[in-house]
């Protein structure tokens, strides 16, 4: 029996093939049983950054028909639009249980990137049937385990991966038909996370110049304009609603990163995914070099050069917000460009047996660094603790602001104003520039705030000062002068207090 994907019978499978399909199997089941079972302090925020929550809760209050706002005050566009639009279906979940809504996601976003990876190994399989595991298990083992569920990473992959199954159809043999499959897919791709434009605009670049050159007389000028036109049928009403509802093309997030990147610097390429990223591209150039008849595959060259243009991205504008699910693409890539480079190594001599084995070794080392990175305390486990204890404690009218709130707004059911600016208003950015940001935050209506304790039974002096900073283009700090209520709401690890006052650090 064939695969309807591959063309390829199930009885030509090698062991190989059966083992790796076997441990990305097993690691998905583990997830899914995680997603569903474990602790959610515990374990569970090892797989969910604290960006993500900023996604659950403006999902969230859509669907309660507050808008687009992730503390309830401030209409923000801080984040890719597909899939937040996909969580709102999940948002009465989310509603009933902060936490069941999260699980449910996590799930999602596993089945997504689950198939993502298998559509991927199918791809594969056009270049070199013997290696196609390779594809399969090299990028499983880095995303799989990986910290970004709950974000737009496993849409993305799974879009690119349909998309690039297209490419390997229609490039055979382009019709209108597939060629309108071709720029629904590109546009959603674009949608699902905006910085993979750079995937898209390769597409078409690619089909421009063959059109141009007549090398492949199977694609048309009216193919490529049948994808262009449907590419902007699906962008253009996004970018339309930025520029109406907010005054700018891009989201917000984008616009204050670009304003604080401090490139060149290779902060941004301190993660697994990024390593890996820069690894696998620099494979694929060099296969590309090396194995003429890729030069010839437009799957290829969309996902070599696509791959290319992310990291040349990255090291013009990244730094320390370039997270490690920035990468998640050209992973996704380069598990193809690591097939590609065991399949010329056996053609060049290389015995096959050891070629396996250090491609399978290798994944294994891959797969224990991305384990080991999910051991320990999560990294936000105790801001999780503060919210839980805020949503038990703050009344109901109280306004919070913090840096990194996803989570605390979240998980405290109460309004947190986002100060590092990603998820706020662009009016907020105008303020601090202009550093009005202390008329802006007592105009928004902060009255709120909690300190963590240095040690059981601590009594603050009152009043109490802090600083608060905020980051829009700029960075500006504020002052804060806190009282404790009366009476007193305090636990052994936090206190709640009121704001009295909001004024420019002398």
């Amino acid at each position: 029996m064939k695969n309807p994907l591959t063309g390829i019978n199930k009885s030509d499978y090698s062991p190989l093939d059966r083992l790796a399909a076997a441990v990305v199997v097993a690691i998905v089941a583990l997830l899914l049983l995680v997603a569903a079972f474990a602790s959610f302090r515990n374990t569970l925020l090892h797989f969910l950054p604290d960006d993500c929550f900023y996604y659950l809760e403006i999902s969230r209050r859509i669907w309660m028909g507050q808008g687009s706002t992730f503390d309830g005050i401030n209409r923000t566009n801080g984040y890719h639009p597909l899939w937040l639009v996909c969580l709102i279906p999940v948002a009465p979940i989310m509603n009933a249980s902060r936490e069941a809504g999260a699980r449910v996601v996590m799930v999602l976003c596993i089945l997504l990137l689950g198939t993502a990876l298998f559509l991927l190994r199918s791809i594969s399989a056009g270049y070199s049937v013997s290696n196609r595991w390779v594809a399969l298990l090299l990028p499983a083992v880095v995303l799989l385990p990986a910290a970004f569920y709950g974000m737009e990473s496993a849409l993305a992959a799974l879009v690119l991966t349909a998309l690039l199954v297209v490419i390997a159809r229609a490039e055979k043999s382009f019709t209108f038909g597939n060629m309108a499959v071709l720029g629904l897919l590109s546009g959603a791709l674009i949608l699902a996370r905006l910085d993979s434009a750079l995937y898209v605009f390769t597409l078409d670049l690619i089909l421009a110049f063959q059109v141009a050159r007549a090398s492949c007389p199977r694609v048309s000028l009216q193919h490529l304009l049948l994808g262009v036109v449907l590419q902007s049928a699906i962008v253009a009403p996004y970018l339309a609603f930025n520029l109406i509802e907010f005054k700018h093309l891009l989201p917000i997030s984008a616009v204050f990163k670009a304003a604080r990147a401090q490139a060149p610097n290779l902060y941004w390429a301190r993660s697994l995914m990024a390593l890996v990223s820069i690894g696998g591209t620099l494979v694929g150039l060099g296969v590309t070099w090396l194995e003429p008849r890729v030069r010839d595959s437009l799957v290829w060259l969309v996902a070599m050069y696509g791959s290319v243009l992310t990291l040349a991205l990255a090291a013009a504008t990244g730094g320390r917000e370039s997270y490690s699910w920035t990468f998640t693409l050209p992973v996704i890539c380069s598990g193809l460009f690591f097939a590609g480079l065991a399949d010329v190594a056996k053609k060049r001599g290389s015995p096959t047996t050891l070629v396996n084995s250090v491609a399978f070794v290798g994944c294994l080392v891959l797969l224990a660094v991305s384990i080991a990175g999910r051991l320990g305390e999560p990294q936000f486990a105790s801001r999780f603790d503060r919210a839980k204890w805020i949503g038990a404690n703050a009344p109901a009218n109280a306004v919070f602001a913090a840096g990194n709130s996803g989570g605390l707004g979240y998980f405290s059911e109460h309004s947190f104003i986002n100060v590092d600016g990603l998820t706020n208003s662009f009016a907020f950015g105008e303020a601090v520039r202009d550093g009005r940001e202390a008329e802006w935050l007592k105009a928004a209506g902060l009255n709120f705030a909690t300190i963590v304790k240095a040690h059981s039974g601590q009594v603050m002096a009152t009043p109490i000062k802090t600083k608060l900073t905020l980051r829009g283009s700029v960075s500006r700090t504020v002052c804060l002068t806190l009282e404790p209520l009366t009476p007193n709401v305090s636990s052994d690890q936090f206190e709640l207090l009121r704001v009295v006052n909001v004024e420019k650090c002398p």
